[in-house]
């Protein structure tokens, strides 16, 4: 969730210290004094997120058609709930709904990647 909210809003920050249950990112720009802690909560297996310091004072200068952190494991969590309704959802939709709701374009390998992924979380290997 951490990642995805990242992505959106076209943040670019990179991982401190990251364990099964801890979670620790900053603002890529040494200048920037953001930091975010989160941890999962493992009884119901949400992130939360524990503490957040300082405000992003950079801003990114250039917004690219990709971001670093668009895998194709966080794009099958987006698309879970489409693929499960339908699972034969052709790959362009999903690469249109990435678009439209986290405003990056994705490769088809990665829309591809992630459909089969999340089929495999819906319905089992």
């Amino acid at each position: 969730m951490l990642v995805s909210q990242g992505i959106t809003n076209h943040c670019t920050y990179k991982t401190t210290h990251s364990n099964t249950i801890r979670l620790r990112v900053q603002c890529v720009q040494h200048v920037c004094p953001w930091k975010c802690q989160a941890i999962l909560r493992t009884r119901d297996h949400v992130c939360e997120i524990r503490k957040v310091e300082g405000v992003h004072t950079c801003a990114t200068h250039l917004i690219t058609q990709d971001h670093k952190h668009l895998g194709s494991r966080i794009i099958s969590q987006h698309v879970r709930q489409m693929v499960e309704s339908d699972p034969s959802t052709p790959i362009a939709t999903i690469i249109s709904s990435i678009q439209t709701s986290m405003g990056y374009n994705t490769t088809y390998r990665k829309a591809w990647l992630a459909k089969q992924q999340a089929i495999e979380d819906v319905y089992g290997n």
